[in-house]
């Protein structure tokens, strides 16, 4: 069962590709998925986040949280890993 906003985007998405109805019958619901959605997308590719940044931001929400009371932590890497996701080793011993 389809709902009303899918089909919308749907028949949305044929007018920007040029399609109208009536289709070909033999054509197939992939077929059709694959004229209506091309593998090829025309978006540039999706920027990084600026993951030492984060990483500050998240250390100065942990210090400042520090000076008024303790603060938890939990990941599913070993301390010794964190050095992996953050960069700044002297922050990682800090925390």
């Amino acid at each position: 069962m389809f709902r009303k906003k899918t089909v919308v985007k749907v028949q949305r998405r044929a007018r920007e590709m040029n399609l109208s109805w009536s289709l070909d019958e033999s054509l197939t619901d992939i077929e059709l998925g694959k004229l209506i959605f091309p593998k090829e997308s025309k978006q540039a590719p999706k920027k990084m986040p600026d993951f030492n940044f984060r990483s500050e931001l998240l250390f100065k929400v942990i210090a400042d949280r520090s000076e008024r009371g303790s603060t938890i932590v939990t990941t599913n890497l070993a301390f010794s890993e964190w050095t992996d996701l953050f960069e700044n080793t002297s922050m990682v011993a800090a925390l």
